[in-house]
């Protein structure tokens, strides 16, 4: 990096935080002022895109908020219900994945 004092923004960015953040509850606000909620999946600890999964009945929902696109950032719950873990991660095994991607 040239240039004395300037710290690239993937240096600056909390992985621990956005550890804690997975397979929790949060509202995600767009720079267009949408929000989307839903429980996190994974947050890309570089470009911080966030990939949100919801249950709808027997649907499952998967929207994928770009880092860059992101706003703000709210927890909504503290701890996950028992069992929801597994539930999301069964979403992404290789025989579930589907064409049922949003990308926002």
């Amino acid at each position: 990096m040239e240039g004395k004092g300037h710290t690239h923004k993937i240096f600056s960015g909390d992985p621990v935080h956005q550890h804690s953040l997975i397979h929790r509850r949060v509202r995600v606000t767009t720079s267009d002022l949408k929000e989307h909620t839903g429980w996190v999946y994974t947050i890309d600890p570089v470009s911080e895109s966030v990939i949100l999964v919801n249950f709808i009945g027997e649907e499952k929902e998967v929207t994928i908020v770009l880092g860059y696109n992101i706003k703000s950032l709210t927890p909504l719950d503290d701890t996950p219900p028992p069992g929801l873990a597994d539930a999301v991660d069964s979403i992404f095994k290789k025989e579930q994945v589907g064409d049922s991607l949003e990308y926002t």
